[in-house]
């Protein structure tokens, strides 16, 4: 073999491992999936926890009388709902539970309005939490203009 030949062998033989170190026998992404979760601190000069797009908790000044950390992420495991229920938008765990707030915080979340059944208006929609043992509604109306 000349050194030509040889140089063009080795050269081949560095672009083939190369091509192959990136290469691997799993379906994992090169870049690991971000954590979904969103923390924040507010305290009582109000603040907003929020997933861009999705879900955002506005808690206004005065509503919290010591600083309070709140995560939000998709739920891991959605309860069952009631019969006759119907989810329109995605399930959040929002933390901590039980926070009491002095005055009224606004949760705004997307949904879907085709999950929406035919016989119920925009209007009509209600937000509910649970507690780990059942459900409670949040109260408040759906804007359906935002």
């Amino acid at each position: 073999m000349t050194p030509r030949n040889t140089t063009r062998l080795l050269m081949l033989i560095l672009l083939t491992l190369a091509l192959c170190a990136g290469c691997s026998d799993d379906d994992d992404p090169v870049t690991p999936t971000p954590d979904p979760t969103v923390t924040e601190i507010i305290g009582a000069t109000g603040g907003t926890l929020a997933m861009a797009g999705e879900m955002s908790l506005e808690v206004p000044a005065g509503a919290l009388a010591t600083d309070i950390e709140f995560t939000v992420g998709p739920a891991a495991s959605p309860p069952v709902l009631l019969d006759g229920w119907k989810a329109v938008s995605a399930y959040y765990d929002i933390q901590p539970a039980g926070t009491d707030f002095g005055q009224d915080a606004s949760l705004t979340m997307t949904y879907d309005q085709s999950a929406i059944p035919n016989f119920v208006t925009e209007d009509e929609l209600v937000v509910h939490t649970h507690d780990g043992t059942g459900w409670s509604d949040l109260g408040g109306l759906a804007d359906v203009d935002a």
